[in-house]
Formats: C-alpha cells, sequence, structure tokens
C-alpha cells in the first residue's frame, strides 16, 4: 500500500500547502512539564483538532 508515495509523484512540480490549526508558539514550552509531557499535549492538541480547527492549545 504505497498510495501516498503514488500520490506524492502525481504532485510533482506542484505546491502543496498543508495546514493544522493555529500555530503553537514556542513561548509555551517551557520548563514546567518534561519533553514526554509536552509530547502528550501536543498529541492530544492534534487529535483534538480533528473535530474542532479553532481550538487553541493552552
Amino acid at each position: 500500500m504505497l498510495y501516498l508515495v503514488d500520490e506524492m509523484y502525481k504532485q510533482n512540480g506542484r505546491t502543496i500547502s498543508l495546514n493544522f490549526g493555529k500555530i503553537i508558539s514556542y513561548t509555551k514550552f517551557n520548563e514546567s512539564k518534561t519533553n514526554e509531557e509536552w509530547s502528550k499535549e501536543i498529541k492530544e492538541h492534534v487529535y483534538k483538532i480533528k473535530t474542532d480547527k479553532n481550538v487553541v492549545f493552552e
């Protein structure tokens, strides 16, 4: 199943734009959590975007 590869070759020479919700500022990521905790927060946020593209990362 190499559908993605096939689709990418069909788009050769074209510009592809991807948007996944609002931008998350780097200043949100401080020392209050470990890298693993931040990655879990990001994962949960990305899954929320599926149902609400305007969800804000807090």
